[in-house]
């Protein structure tokens, strides 16, 4: 026992640590906690980065801590309790430090009741107004000092209520309420800081902004509402400690009252400032009004005035907008004369707490005139905010009713639920239905519903030892109040939800339903319907309240009401909120079982409710609270009760939860679903627990999984599969969303091989009779249905052996359904689209399936595909494409001769002569993909032939090629994936094999290695394709399919070599180790070729033989015929030239690719140069990749690190080097930074350990791809901007000092000749930078000459804008640096003509900017030649008169 004991205290350690652990910010919160007092300091708050990237503070002081504090807190919003084991803490740590302050603030006055001067003068206004009352220079600094003092404690007193509303907000007011001090003594001080924020908040122009730079006025005006409405409970007549506090209440407007104010009514009058606030302070007005008069020494007298001024507000703000509605003005909407919509929306709030708190005795009994005035005046609001009102009273309403908002109209309805549950007696309806003890372990473990009448209650009897209970807690009851009648503290009243609860078990006493009753209910129905789901939703339960307290056939009633709004399907509003009604009184025991025969259809039917609204539809709002009405159902009713409704309910929130269409409502059936498995027992779900581990919450969220897999699954189970088939295919197949229907279909495929004869007998045959309906939703959903469903049925056939399940007829019919559909014309007006696509699916699937076809048939379906494939839309193209794939194979016979000609000409000949052609891009496209589709037969009957069509497609994958007027990416794109699919599809001359494949009917020939270079030159030309139209960088699609394609070329071109060695992996455990059999590189190849021929040479004279190569060994070299080491490092260098440029779905591709290339376990790529180093570059492992973490090549900071460690290795120098530079200049602020970060560390590393062959090695490279991408911006914008980087931060500083490098030299000759005739002012700019930065101390004299001749002639370039930028930058380059200028030049003269000539003016007369600039040049001892001194000359024009009248 001890032992178990000592086991318990340390689950609860262990317990008390995880939940510490949980809340990780606790140590700083206290550190911050102490630091609100201390003010900042300048910007010394020191901020690190913890393990998880979050921002921490290491000193954060004042406003800095609130903001951090803040932060942290937001962090827990979505799971608040995670800060209750320390809410206590926290609480009573800023409470107590403020009832410190507000106590040293405001604890003291002066004896003659007026505020201090010193606290007077908290703000800045006030301390210059007691400047100017104070005349001595020291007791003016005096007073200074304490102003100073006090307005410190002021702003920590601020940041301390703002911590705490911080919390409130997060953890909610209740439960931050509870940990407030609520001393008598702290009632006066926290109503006088109160009154300070206020006058605070008057007194500012801004009052909703933060003093300061955290800390906001509201804030701490809610942390004190919420603590005055603490306060006002304390147990003591307000009377005896209420002090002399009438001056300080009072103000200058309010003495002409002459009249006492007390504390009660100083605390109301705040309170009744702050209700026309539109923030959160109103609702904390109310609350602190609420338990300020719900206290028993308040209720008789300032309770009764309150509800007399709400009175007079409401009616106030009836008249003001009542006639606002007949001028439709809404200008003034939220400030109707002196009545605003805020103060009735917060008298409202306050009266619906006051009857939420209050005393029910009191306030029917006693002010029973009041309220029925009150009540009079909040139905008349009611129906003047309705969504209705606009329509009756205006003829242009936008039906949001007049100046109504829906947090008024849900303030009202909780107004009616509480006022019409206090004029009824405080009781449980004792009809209603009682379930009972509830076990999960007993519904699951029982296996009949006869162990469940044991535990449970049935109809409205109750069981002897449930009334022997009922009767143990009344008399408890009763003997509880009877011992509080005998206590002082008896005065208090109790809630009226919970006070004076009796459990009265006869029925038989019926008694008066007061009209309010009535009237309050008949409101709460009408807002059943209401637009705003909170206004719904708070009805509904308010419904439920007032509902327990009716008789049972009051309840009746009410429950023909709700029913009542199911029967017009389109007011969707009315759906939702009767089905959160019926939740809510079935939740409450109120829903009776002899009533669900009525309830359980309407609520199974509003599962699937879906009402089409133009172009979407609404209802996802309905389902969803069907749903929660079933989980209800499942929580309220017992086994035997709700039993004979379970298959009804179970099928439909199983069908909701695979099919929905929205992820929030397919959750939410599922949750439900796990709410009736488990209440209901086994015995009712039959399979449930089976159900709920395939459909669970993470697994529907996926749409498509749900559609296809899940519902197979769940399909599998007889009781469910009949219902999943129907509904799909008679519901979500005639869906409005094509989507929908798209899924269904695939739904389908997936569910015909659980039960195919259904399918082939019940369901295609109503398909075929819906495919040419005249609504497009159900023509569009049975042909694609009958696509996927003719298909499965091939595949069950095929698979099994089995007979053919369809009957001629309806092969027939198949046959015959394009031709039908043609002819009716439902291709054209809308829809058309759709219907294309799903026709070339159905032609693809019927000729996978084999459906007999005539010739005639065949060729009218080619004729359909031919229509498809010149289709502007390019899922049309692609479908036709696909189909044709099919329906080539499928059909048109090939005979041993080969194809004939008329089939070659209606096939190849036609495409290649429309791609060829045609001006049209959507022809191109389509028939480029075509082209690739074909089968073998038709493709390569001959040489000729074959050549024709990869010519045709090579031709139209270049990268210049123009369709019409303009370059088409999609024909590039279409024509790479074409080739590609040509190879796989011809194939490869082997070397051991006959260029003719003698395994067919038909002759056909191979691809060769002229073939196979001319393809491998495309996609290499299409590595290069940077295209740019309106759409941005289009060629980016061929690159990536020319990436893909040069995958797969690859995998062939391996394939048919035979001479390259493949790795074959060991069986059994051992399946990692795999026996690796690569070719070496060239290099160490051509070591071992020397050696071995030494070797052999030698063996040959000893043995007096002559040296030749073995046929054999002749052989196998002859086998490397197709893959070979240039063509891999192209490949390679390609790849990663890709993987360095600057756009992220490239850089993506590019890394997968070079990832399954490196580390496929099929098969080991030859020829890799330096692969180990390549490997340890990449991250990757050699032997083992299954070990390897997940890699996002997308991300700049994983991709660019490993491209310059793969840089080192020189056979992809160049490539990488040029994508880094393209990465270096882009836009995107992500990929520039993580490129020219890494280059920049990496070039820092070489000049540090001085490795100047290298930093050589890089500059020769920039200065190459400077010369080979002349007057290109696409790079030379880039280069530039690299260049200027690395310039500036002196990573080529050695190249300056040797002076054999032509580094310089070659740079500025570059330079010169992309200026040269350059009309880019941005590419201008960048090279004047980039020159001025050149000018360097260590330049040879020759070298720096040519560069100052260069800058000499940009000052005369003929923008202005050129020649102001270059003597701006030349000026600013001499203030900060003279060492390369000789010791002769005078630097003032210099400097002093560079600032006040102005450069952008006319070169000659009369500003003579060319003069200055040859006076610049004497200066600097810069000879220039007689042309550049004077200038180009001026071209006069002659201009011949010509005489207009010569042609008469």
């Amino acid at each position: 026992h001890e032992d178990e004991i000592l086991n318990g205290e340390q689950k609860d350690n262990l317990m008390a640590q995880d939940e510490v652990e949980l809340f990780i910010e606790y140590d700083e919160v206290l550190s911050l906690l102490s630091s609100l007092s201390k003010e900042d300091v300048g910007n010394n708050n020191q901020v690190g980065i913890d393990d998880n990237n979050n921002e921490t503070s290491k000193s954060r002081t004042g406003d800095a801590a609130l903001a951090r504090l803040r932060i942290i807190f937001d962090k827990y919003l979505e799971c608040p309790t995670l800060l209750d084991p320390h809410l206590e803490i926290i609480s009573s740590k800023l409470c107590s430090e403020a009832k410190k302050t507000i106590h040293l603030l405001f604890g003291e006055y002066c004896s003659n009741g007026e505020k201090p001067a010193s606290l007077a003068s908290s703000t800045n206004n006030d301390v210059d107004n007691a400047n100017d009352t104070d005349n001595s220079k020291n007791d003016m600094g005096i007073l200074e000092s304490e102003l100073q003092s006090k307005i410190d404690h002021v702003s920590y007193l601020k940041r301390l209520l703002s911590a705490l509303y911080a919390l409130c907000k997060v953890r909610g007011c209740k439960n931050v309420q509870k940990f407030l001090p609520h001393e008598a003594s702290d009632l006066e001080p926290v109503m006088r800081a109160l009154r300070h924020m206020n006058d605070t908040r008057n007194q500012s122009k801004k009052p909703f902004q933060s003093l300061g730079a955290g800390a906001y006025t509201w804030e701490s005006e809610y942390s004190l509402l919420l603590w005055l409405g603490m306060l006002s409970l304390v147990p003591f007549d307000l009377n005896t400690i209420d002090s002399s506090i009438t001056s300080v209440i009072l103000s200058e407007n309010d003495e002409k009252h002459n009249k006492e104010v007390t504390l009660v009514n100083a605390i109301q009058t705040i309170a009744k400032f702050y209700l026309k606030d539109p923030g959160p302070t109103r609702d904390m007005a109310a609350s602190c009004l609420a338990s300020l008069l719900s206290r028993p020494d308040l209720e008789d007298t300032d309770l009764q005035n309150f509800v007399t001024w709400s009175n007079s507000i409401l009616e106030g703000y009836l008249r003001s907008v009542q006639p606002k509605t007949k001028k439709a003005s809404s200008s003034n909407l939220n400030t109707t004369n002196n009545y605003t919509v805020f103060e009735a929306m917060g008298v409202l709030q306050t009266l619906a707490n006051i009857f939420k708190t209050g005393s029910r005795s009191i306030l029917i009994d006693r002010h029973l005139k009041c309220v029925e005035v009150l009540w009079d005046k909040a139905i008349l609001l009611a129906e003047w905010i309705s969504p209705n009102a606009g329509k009756k009273n205006s003829k242009s309403s936008n039906g949001g009713g007049v100046a109504g908002t829906s947090l008024m109209r849900k303030l009202l309805v909780k107004l009616f639920a509480r006022v019409g549950c206090s004029y009824m007696p405080p009781r449980v309806a004792s009809w209603r239905y009682m379930r009972g003890r509830r076990s999960l372990v007993e519904n699951l473990a029982m296996s009949g519903a006869s162990k469940s009448l044991d535990n449970e209650r049935k109809g409205f009897s109750l069981t002897h030892v449930q009334v022997n209970d009922m009767k143990q807690q009344t008399e408890f009851v009763h003997k509880e109040s009877s011992l509080k009648q005998n206590t002082v503290d008896a005065e208090i009243p109790q809630p009226l939800d919970s006070s004076n609860k009796k459990f009265d078990i006869d029925d038989s006493k019926i008694f008066h339903v007061p009209d309010q009753v009535e009237d309050s209910m008949a409101q709460l129905i009408q807002s059943l319907c209401d637009p705003a789901t909170i206004v719904r939703w708070s009805s509904a339960k308010g419904i439920g309240r007032v509902t327990e307290r009716l008789p049972s056939i009051c309840a009746d009633d009410v429950l023909d009401a709700i029913l009542e709004m199911f029967r017009d399907r389109e007011k969707d509003n009315s759906w939702h909120g009767a089905c959160l009604a019926l939740a809510e009184l079935a939740r409450r025991g109120l829903l009776l079982p002899k009533r669900l025969d009525e309830v359980v259809p309407v609520v199974v039917s509003a599962t699937q409710y879906d009402v089409r609204r133009g172009q979407h539809s609404i209802g996802a709002h309905v389902r969803d609270a069907a749903c929660y009405t079933c989980w209800a159902f499942a929580r309220a009713y017992a086994p035997s009760v709700l039993g004979k409704y379970i298959p009804q309910v179970g099928e439909s929130i199983v069908l909701a939860s695979l099919f929905d269409r929205e992820i929030n409502c397919r959750r939410a059936a599922s949750a439900s679903l796990q709410e009736c498995v488990g209440r209901q027992g086994s015995d009712n779900f039959r399979n449930g627990i089976s159900i709920l581990t395939k459909a669970d919450y993470y697994s529907l969220g996926n749409r498509e999984d749900s559609y296809t897999s899940i519902a197979r699954e769940i399909a599998k189970y007889e009781e469910y599969r009949l219902p999943i088939i129907s509904h799909v295919a008679e519901i979500k197949l005639f869906n409005w969303d094509i989507e929908i229907r798209i899924l269904a279909s695939k739904s389908i495929f997936n569910l015909v091989s659980l039960d195919p004869k259904h399918f082939a007998h019940n369901v295609l045959p109503v398909l075929l009779e819906k495919c040419t309906n005249e609504s497009l939703e159900v023509r569009h959903g049975a042909i694609v249905g009958v696509a996927e469903l003719i298909l499965s049925l091939s595949i069950y056939e095929s698979s099994t052996q089995s007979s053919r399940l369809m009957s001629d007829e309806t092969s027939l019919t198949i046959s015959e359904m394009v031709q039908l559909i043609e002819k009716k014309r439902l291709y054209r007006g809308r829809g058309g689209e759709i219907m294309r696509a799903a026709i070339s699916r159905l032609i693809e699937t019927f000729s996978l399936a084999k459906i007999p076809l005539t010739v005639k048939q065949q060729v009218r379906l080619l004729d359909s595909l031919d229509a498809n494939l010149k289709h502007p839309k390019e899922n049309i193209q692609i479908a036709a494409s696909n189909a044709l794939h099919a329906l080539m194979r499928s059909y048109f016979p090939v005979g041993a001769k080969g194809p004939s000609d008329r089939l070659q000409k209606r096939v190849v000949s036609k495409y290649i002569d429309i791609i060829t052609r045609s001006v049209n891009p959507a022809e191109t496209r389509g028939y480029t993909l075509a082209l690739g589709k074909l089968p073998e037969k038709l493709l390569a009957p001959n040489k000729t032939v074959l050549d024709s069509v990869i010519n045709c497609l090579v031709r139209a994958a270049n990268p210049k090629i123009i369709v019409g007027d303009e370059a088409d990416a999609e024909t590039r794109r279409n024509a790479i994936q074409a080739l590609i699919s040509v190879c796989k599809t011809v194939g490869l001359e082997k070397p051991t094999s006959s260029s003719i494949t003698p395994k067919s009917i038909y002759p056909t020939v191979l691809m060769n290695n002229t073939n196979i270079q001319c393809v491998f030159k495309c996609l290499c030309s299409a590595m290069n394709d940077y295209n740019t139209d309106r759409r941005g960088d289009v060629g980016s699609w061929s690159r990536i399919a020319a990436m893909h394609g040069l995958e797969s070329l690859v995998y062939v071109l391996i394939d048919a070599s035979p001479g390259i060695p493949q790795p074959y992996v060991i069986s059994g455990k051992s399946m990692n180790n795999e026996i690796s059999i690569v070719i070496p590189p060239y290099s160490d190849r051509l070591q071992f070729y020397e050696m071995d021929a030494e070797i052999r040479v030698k063996q040959a004279f000893i043995n007096n033989t002559p040296f030749r190569v073995e046929e054999k060994e002749q052989a196998s070299l002859n086998n490397l015929t197709y893959f070979n080491d240039e063509m891999c490092i192209k490949i390679l260098g390609a790849l990663f030239k890709q993987l360095s440029e600057k756009l992220d779905a490239v850089r993506l591709q590019a890394g997968l690719i070079v990832e399954r290339l490196l580390l496929s376990r099929n098969f080991r790529l030859p020829f890799v140069p330096d692969r180990r180093t390549l490997l340890d570059a990449l991250d990757a492992g050699y032997e083992d990749n299954s070990t390897q973490r997940d890699k996002n090549w997308a991300m700049p900071s994983f991709t660019f690190p490993m491209m310059v460690k793969v840089m080192c290795i020189d056979y992809f120098f160049e490539e990488i080097l040029s994508g880094i530079i393209i990465s270096v200049g882009c836009l995107t602020e992500s990929v520039t930074k993580f490129a020219s970060s890494n280059l920049l560390v990496y070039l820092r590393e070489l000049k540090s350990s001085k490795d100047v062959f290298q930093i050589k090695k890089i500059s020769n490279g920039l200065i190459t791809l400077f010369e080979k991408h002349q007057k290109n911006g696409r790079v030379i914008i880039p280069l530039l901007k690299t260049f200027d980087k690395i310039l500036s931060r002196g990573c080529f500083d050695d190249l300056f000092a040797d002076k054999n490098d032509t580094f310089v030299k070659g740079l500025i000759t570059c330079l010169k000749k992309e200026a040269f005739n350059c009309k880019d002012v941005h590419r201008l700019i960048m090279i004047i930078s980039l020159s001025i930065g050149l000018l360097h101390e260590k330049n040879s004299l020759p070298v720096q000459d040519e560069i100052w001749r260069f800058i000499m002639k940009l000052l005369t370039h003929r923008y202005p804008k050129i020649r102001r930028l270059t003597s701006e930058n030349l000026y600013v380059k001499l203030l900060e640096d003279t060492s390369y200028l000789s010791q002769d030049v005078d630097v003032d003269s210099v400097v002093s003509l560079l600032s006040t000539v102005m450069w952008d003016q006319d070169l000659d007369h009369p500003y003579n900017v060319r003069e200055s600039r040859n006076v610049l040049a004497k200066l600097l001892g810069i000879s220039l030649s007689e042309k550049e001194l004077k200038g180009p000359e001026k071209q006069i024009r002659k201009t011949q008169v010509v005489d207009e009248y010569a042609s008469y």
